[in-house]
């Protein structure tokens, strides 16, 4: 891939690293993600508020209960779909449907 983007619910970190003051940082981890994002390509970030990125961390809790095991989600649970809903109407709110 030569463009992406990465995104995060930690503004503190998407800042650092957006905007290239990690180079500078005592924190190797992220010394080594600055290093990363100057290779050839083109990354972006932004930052996504937690409450808006409900439904991914609820994929992400169901894909780390069954470590090293594929996690496919083609149906979509009772809970996923109520988080998702009431997401969707969060953005609705937001940009003003």
């Amino acid at each position: 891939f030569r463009k992406v983007v990465i995104k995060s619910d930690n503004a503190l970190l998407v800042d650092l690293i957006g905007n290239g003051y990690a180079a500078d940082s005592n924190i190797s981890e992220w010394r080594l993600i600055y290093d990363l994002c100057k290779k050839d390509w083109q990354l972006k970030f932004q930052h996504v508020p937690r409450d808006h990125n409900r439904l991914a961390d609820c994929m992400d809790k169901v894909a780390n209960s069954e470590l090293n095991r594929l996690s496919l989600f083609d149906v979509i649970s009772t809970h996923a779909r109520s988080v998702f809903e009431d997401d969707l109407h969060q953005v609705s709110i937001v940009i003003g449907l």
